[in-house]
């Protein structure tokens, strides 16, 4: 399974929209666990070397090199009874990666802890309509290796697939437009 140490290696992991890119944007999620539950979500970006939050009801500041959290310790805490999620989403088109850590993944101080890649998705529009989605889950070190694959609503068998090893759409579609030969 792919870990990121630090949050540089994973702004550094497909830091463009492969689709049409595009810088992508981070975002944190998680539930906040105080008298009741609520589901948060806090928008970020990186200046200065620190990944800041946007909002400004939920102060978060973290070093990418290093993950000391330097505001919002208390809010993390809070938000790691449950699993934390970290996001790169296409604003524009639909490309997803994901990435996640735990309380038990969760390191004691002030650092924030390492995180797991989950999944990745992709989908678009080939030339001449063809509808295709590729989807790619980490469950378990099995899953790693293989992607499935969805041509207009059909599925190809399961294949290796990595997403961190193409360029652009152009360099996906003509490893995609091999397989669909074969298939």
């Amino acid at each position: 399974m792919n870990t990121f140490k630090t949050l540089k290696n994973i702004l550094e992991y497909i830091p463009n929209c492969i689709l049409c890119g595009k810088n992508l944007p981070i975002t944190v999620e998680g539930y906040l666990r105080t008298k009741t539950v609520e589901f948060i979500k806090i928008k970020c970006e990186v200046k200065d070397g620190l990944l800041r939050s946007k909002n400004k009801k939920r102060n978060l500041i973290i070093s990418i090199e290093d993950n000391k959290i330097l505001d919002g310790l208390d809010l993390l805490q809070k938000m790691l009874n449950s699993e934390i999620k970290i996001k790169k989403d296409c604003t524009t088109c639909h490309f997803k990666i994901c990435t996640s850590c735990t309380k038990a993944s969760a390191r004691n101080g002030n650092n924030f802890p390492q995180l797991t890649l989950s999944s990745e998705e992709a989908h678009y529009t080939l030339k001449g309509g063809k509808d295709i989605q590729i989807n790619k889950y980490y469950f378990s070190a099995q899953n790693d290796q293989v992607a499935n694959i969805r041509l207009n609503n059909r599925y190809l068998p399961p294949m290796p697939w990595d997403f961190s090893k193409f360029q652009d759409l152009e360099h996906m579609n003509k490893r995609l437009s091999t397989i669909i030969l074969f298939h």
